[in-house]
C-alpha cells in the first residue's frame, strides 16, 4: 500500500456501485468517505470525472446529485480548475433542475418554501414518534417540489450560530428521517454527514434517528460504525440502530 512519509495511506478514491451516492472507497486501503470529508488536495479531475461520467449517463433525479456534489464539495473548496472544466456542466445542470422543479409548481403552486419558514417562527409542537406532526404534509410537498431550497435551508441552520434555529433544525431533520430514503438520499446523506458533528446532542439523535427511520443497512455502516459521541445515550443508540440494521439486512 502506498503511504506517506507519516505511514498513512495515499488515498486513490473510486466511485463505487454498491455505495450509496456521494460516498467513494479507497482502491488501496479499502475505507469509505463522504465526498464532503476528503480533504480538497486528495480532490483530483479524476475522481469527479468519473463521478460525471456515471451521473451524466444517467436519469435525471442523477443530474441534481452532480449538481450538489459539484457544488458543495467543489465550491466549498475552492478548487477553481475542476469548477473550469465542468462549467457546461455546472450551467447544463441548473438549468434542468430549475426547469424540473418549476413544472413541479406549477402542479403544486399553492405552496412555497417560505410557508414552511413561515410556519417553523411559530411552531412549538414537538416531532413525536408514531404520531403524524402538522408540519408533515407541508414537508413533504416542499421536499418533492423545492428539493434545492430545502435543502439550502436546512444546511444554512445546520451552520447557524443562533439557538433558536436549533428547534427548526430538530423539526425539520426528524421530519426529514419520514421521507422516503429514494426520494431525497441524494442530498439528504450530505445533510446527515454534518448534523452527526453538530455540537447540540439533539440534533446528532435527529440524524441518527432519520438513519434508523430509513432501514438501509449501507447507510448505517457508512455513517454509523465509526461513530464516536461523548454522550453515552448517543453512542448507545447509534450501536443500537448500526446493529439492528446489519442483522435485518444479514436475515434476509
Amino acid at each position: 500500500m502506498d503511504k506517506t512519509e507519516n505511514g498513512e495511506c495515499r488515498h486513490r478514491w473510486n466511485i463505487s456501485s454498491d455505495l450509496p451516492f456521494g460516498f467513494v472507497r479507497c482502491q488501496r486501503c479499502k475505507i469509505v468517505k463522504s465526498l464532503i470529508d476528503i480533504p480538497p488536495k486528495e480532490l483530483d479531475n479524476n475522481i469527479m470525472k468519473d463521478v460525471a461520467i456515471t451521473l451524466l449517463q444517467s436519469e435525471f433525479k442523477e443530474y441534481s446529485k452532480i449538481l450538489y456534489i459539484i457544488h458543495h464539495t467543489v465550491m466549498k473548496h475552492k478548487i477553481g480548475s475542476i469548477m473550469a472544466f465542468y462549467k457546461n456542466e455546472v450551467d447544463l445542470l441548473k438549468n434542468l433542475v430549475k426547469y424540473f422543479e418549476d413544472r413541479l409548481r406549477i402542479i403544486d403552486s399553492d405552496v412555497t418554501m417560505n410557508d414552511l419558514i413561515k410556519e417553523l417562527e411559530n411552531c412549538n409542537e414537538e416531532v413525536i414518534d408514531g404520531e403524524i406532526h402538522y408540519l408533515e404534509p407541508l414537508f413533504n410537498r416542499i421536499a418533492n417540489s423545492y428539493s434545492i431550497e430545502l435543502f439550502e435551508y436546512i444546511d444554512s441552520l445546520i451552520f447557524s450560530k443562533n439557538e433558536q434555529d436549533e428547534y427548526k433544525l430538530e423539526i425539520l431533520l426528524r421530519l426529514l428521517g419520514r421521507v422516503k430514503f429514494e426520494d431525497v438520499s441524494y442530498w439528504a446523506t450530505i445533510l446527515i454527514t454534518r448534523a452527526l458533528k453538530h455540537s447540540y446532542c439533539k440534533i446528532r439523535e435527529a440524524a441518527i434517528q432519520a438513519i434508523e427511520n430509513w432501514e438501509d443497512e449501507a447507510i448505517a455502516e457508512i455513517f454509523l460504525t465509526c461513530y464516536n459521541d461523548k454522550v453515552s445515550w448517543l453512542q448507545d443508540y447509534a450501536k443500537q440502530v448500526r446493529d439492528g440494521l446489519v442483522k435485518k439486512e444479514q436475515r434476509r
